[in-house]
């Protein structure tokens, strides 16, 4: 019998009807990851039975079915929605390549780096084109880096008070975060000249 996690079933729950396959997959794969990437399909099967038991809010069924139609085998990202199968077989919700390239890694630069750097990931942005939604840099680096969400946004933070990277409108909850180094402008554009 698979081991499931009393914290990811209670917020899965919670999440109820509002959970997304994929969503349910990032916090089995943060629980379970366990330093190696992705997770077994069984075991997210488990997560499923186990919430369609819970709750009326989830089919299990339904579910496995949508990450059927997720699933690829590509190894750079196809879109926020894709599950990616891994060489391994197991699944994760982030393709092999953020796996090869970031695993273990807990510094937002390498992650902010990689994610703008690789020409087949499109942030899901609030407005800009610059940078990553905070939200879904702390997820990659959740499940791809082992850390916490919480080590992961104060690691954001202590770069963001040493200036290393910035953040857009940061009362915004989830404010795009890219580096300092990308915020070159003319000062001169922004003073009204008459």
């Amino acid at each position: 019998m698979t081991d499931l996690n009393d914290a990811v079933l209670d917020e899965a729950e919670h999440r109820g009807k509002y959970l997304l396959p994929r969503e349910l997959l990032t916090m089995v794969e943060y629980h379970h990851g366990e330093g190696t990437p992705g997770v077994d399909r069984e075991h997210f099967v488990a997560y499923t039975e186990a919430l369609d038991e819970r709750t009326d809010a989830i089919d299990h069924e339904t579910f496995e079915s949508t990450l059927d139609d997720q699933l690829t085998d590509e190894e750079s990202w196809v879109d926020e929605e894709a599950v990616y199968e891994l060489p391994s077989g197991r699944i994760s919700a982030y393709p092999a390549r953020f796996h090869e390239t970031l695993a273990g890694s807990n510094d937002p630069r390498a992650y902010l780096r990689f994610l703008q750097a690789d020409s087949s990931f499109e942030p899901n942005t609030t407005g800009t084109t610059t940078g990553v939604p905070e939200g879904q840099l702390v997820d990659v680096m959740s499940v791809v880096g082992h850390v916490t969400p919480d080590e992961a946004k104060a690691a954001i933070e202590r770069l963001r008070e040493e200036g290393e990277v910035v953040e857009d409108a940061d009362q915004h909850p989830d404010a795009n975060v890219y580096l300092d180094e990308q915020t070159e402008y003319d000062r001169e554009e922004m003073v009204d000249k008459e």
